[in-house]
């Protein structure tokens, strides 16, 4: 489990984008990737990744590359 910052820092998606994603959640299919600890969001980096490979696939083919998986 990572924290927006954290996985931000790993990827090619800012903080930014990450929190919009987060905030529409539910409407998006990335809500089982996430778990609320009061106001701290954790991000499964593993669903987030499968989540957004799905979302690139479903929009144009472009694969998404997971940098944290390449430091591994």
């Amino acid at each position: 489990m990572r924290t927006v910052a954290q996985l931000a820092r790993g990827s090619l998606f800012t903080e930014t984008q990450l929190r919009h994603w987060i905030y529409h959640a539910k409407t998006n299919g990335l809500a089982p990737a996430i778990e609320r600890h009061g106001s701290r969001v954790l991000i499964d980096a593993e669903k987030f990744y499968s989540w957004r490979a799905r979302e690139d696939r479903r929009r144009d083919g472009t694969p998404v590359v997971n940098f944290m998986e390449a430091r591994a």
